[in-house]
């Protein structure tokens, strides 16, 4: 026994002398030859607005910002220079001297400007590549066959060549374009994340064909490539049955969905938005463990497709923008449906349809019907039963034409966040079990037909950051209590008929931004206002454009992982 302790005491002995081994060489210095390749690189850089390389100076380069070290050898096997700020860090090309780093593993160069060069030959001398990024890097021209030599690549990001956000005009000979022998693909075994998007397709043959020697593949972005079906052959994706995630989304994809598509039995998240697909096969309901599907914006029609009464993993669907008619009663059968998207077609809804949808859907949490054909009465005024708790937090009914009151159920709505019943027909009193929703965010009841009173109790809605009532016929006195909404920061109550004056003092005053309506609304305000929130619309849709389809990829990348 006392051999067996004085084992275990040498044991811990061994493995305290290891760590302490591991510490101290967790601050080797960089090799000096790799240190000065990096300098290179720096001097490289025309522009840095961000000061993203301020702290490459000394000798402990390992230190310095996005490099990263093996800890025992001391050299660098990561540089991470992922920018979200585009065109703040500019430099003329790539430079050669990242060569010299010889054990790289890791390479991130997204979101950095290099002035519209070709993607470097070089890079695919860079053997021990796992992972390269180059979105959204301001290059153009061919990908480089250079890159099939990167036979460890396990992560491959070459997509948002949107060069034209860089410089003035449009011009296909800026983009990043894939060659018409594609074959360097099949050579990248490891690959399991390549996103391509935004890159031209339309001279490339085989491409789909290369696709079918990556069996491990899991996620598969092509957006904005202008694929048409031409390209997509009766074998693409023969070999796909790994894909997870796939993305095809605004292209030139139009008639039925390719039947190719129909191998990837592993596929979780599909979007096939932006095309002009017309219809759903019935092998859509062999996907049994999709959850995210993406179809909006193409030509389908009629009542929602069969195919997906199946489909009883799905999460999340979207289908706006289509010529959709009606929702079938099976697709109550989707319990796990968490968001649906069935905005901008003309669904119609036979009487009181809506309050079956929100019974039989308890864990739904998203539900837009905005800008559809719905009319008549469709609430109905009865208690909803059939879930403990509702788990919905934003219903979109805005642009119909319902005729109906607004039903008691929706104080059975606690988890509900933002209500959107705008632009319809709706009339009698706002239900005084309204004060039960202490999660309310934002109500719009604008461009209605309510004439009451407006209740007191709606000051109950202590979370209420935008209330607009405006375009209606409220009258009386506006309520005291509205003024205890202290995280209220819009308000309209223009267009009706309430008497009295709004109080000087508000006590929601230090909140409140857009404070629209009063009781004497000038048009030329209102004007002014608008036009200014165009302006910064417009500004904000250029950020938008640039960061959504990296914060996406992120989001993916997450998924996959």
């Amino acid at each position: 026994m006392e051999r067996y302790y004085k084992f275990v005491l040498l044991f811990l002995v061994f493995i305290e002398i290891a760590q302490t081994c591991l510490c101290a060489n967790s601050h080797v210095p960089c090799i000096e030859q790799e240190r000065q390749a990096l300098l290179h690189f720096k001097a490289s850089i025309s522009h840095d607005s961000p000061n993203n390389l301020s702290s490459w100076k000394g000798t402990h380069c390992c230190q310095w910002e996005g490099i990263g070290c093996d800890n025992v050898t001391g050299h660098v096997v990561k540089l991470d220079l992922n920018n979200p700020y585009p065109l703040l860090v500019i430099a003329p090309n790539v430079s050669s001297s990242l060569l010299q780093l010889e054990h790289l593993t890791y390479l991130d160069l997204s979101g950095n400007y290099f002035s519209l060069s070709p993607i470097p030959m070089f890079i695919g001398s860079m053997g021990r590549l796992e992972y390269l990024s180059l979105s959204g890097a301001g290059f153009s021209g061919m990908i480089p066959n250079s890159l099939e030599n990167l036979k460890n690549l396990y992560h491959l990001d070459l997509s948002f060549s949107f060069n034209y956000y860089y410089e003035s005009g449009f011009d296909h000979q800026r983009e990043l374009h894939m060659n018409d022998n594609s074959s360097w693909i099949s050579k990248l075994h490891s690959l399991k994340y390549l996103d391509l998007s935004f890159v031209h397709f339309n001279e490339t043959r085989n491409f789909f064909q290369a696709l079918n020697t990556l069996p491990s593949l899991l996620h598969l972005s092509l957006s904005f490539c202008r694929i048409e079906n031409s390209l997509i052959p009766r074998y693409a994706f023969q070999n796909m049955s790994s894909l997870v995630y796939l993305d095809l989304s605004s292209n030139e994809l139009h008639g039925p969905i390719p039947k190719s598509l129909q191998n990837m039995t592993s596929i979780e998240s599909l979007n096939l938005s932006y095309n002009n697909f017309t219809s759903i096969p019935a092998w859509f309901s062999d996907f049994e463990k999709l959850t995210v599907l993406y179809l909006s914006s193409n030509g389908l029609h009629g009542p929602i497709p069969e195919a997906f009464r199946n489909m009883t993993s799905i999460e999340s669907l979207y289908l706006s923008f289509n010529s959709l008619t009606s929702i079938p009663p099976w697709l109550f059968e989707l319990k796990r449906l968490v968001y649906l998207h069935l905005e901008w077609n003309q669904i119609t809804l036979k009487e009181y349809f809506l309050p079956s949808i929100i019974t039989n859907m308890c864990h739904l949490k998203y539900l837009d019907l905005s800008k559809n054909k719905l009319q008549g009465e469709l609430m109905g005024h009865f208690e909803l039963s059939g879930c403990n708790t509702y788990d919905l937090e934003e219903l979109h009914l805005d642009q119909n034409n319902i005729t109906d009151r607004l039903p008691t159920w929706l104080g059975q709505l606690e988890n509900i966040k933002y209500l959107d019943f705008s632009s319809n027909f709706l009339h009698g009193p706002i239900p005084l079990s309204i004060r039960n929703l202490s999660k309310l965010n934002e109500l719009d009841l604008s461009y209605n037909l309510f004439e009451e009173v407006l209740p007191s109790n709606i000051g109950l809605l202590v979370n209420l950051t935008l209330l607009d009532i405006s375009s209606n016929k409220f009258y009386g006195s506006i309520p005291q209590s509205l003024w205890n909404l202290e995280n209220l920061s819009a308000l309209d109550l223009s267009k009706n008929s309430f008497t009295g004056l709004v109080p000087e003092t508000l006590g929601f005053a230090t909140g409140l931004w857009g404070f629209i309506g009063t009781l004497w609304f000038k048009k030329n305000w209102r004007h002014a206002y608008f036009r200014w929130v165009e302006d910064v619309a417009d500004k904000i849709y250029v950020a938008f454009v640039i960061k959504v389809p990296k914060i996406k990829k992120k989001m993916m990348r997450n998924h996959v992982h």
